[in-house]
């Protein structure tokens, strides 16, 4: 599944989340492995995916960032144009 996504073009994240029993006993209780056990392993591995999915979002948004400059770019040099 990974590598046809990524041949696809898709960005897959490189972070695994192992099922660790962690994850399902502490959503029992209300709370999160990183506030149950901010150091064990559950917590290492969602605070990995936490740091990919934040760069990739930084990612997008320096792209959307560039192409709304070059948008506005543009609307400049027609209105300066015509002007």
């Amino acid at each position: 599944m990974r590598t046809a996504l990524q041949s696809a073009g898709v960005s897959v994240s490189p972070v695994v989340l192992h099922q660790l029993k962690a994850f399902s006993s502490f959503i029992q209780e209300g709370r999160t492995a990183q506030e149950a056990q901010p150091k064990g392993k559950a917590a290492e591995e969602a605070r990995e995916l936490a740091a990919w999915v934040c760069s990739e979002v930084i990612k997008i948004s320096n792209k959307q960032n560039i192409k709304l400059s070059k948008r506005q770019a543009n609307r400049t040099a027609v209105r300066e144009s015509a002007a």
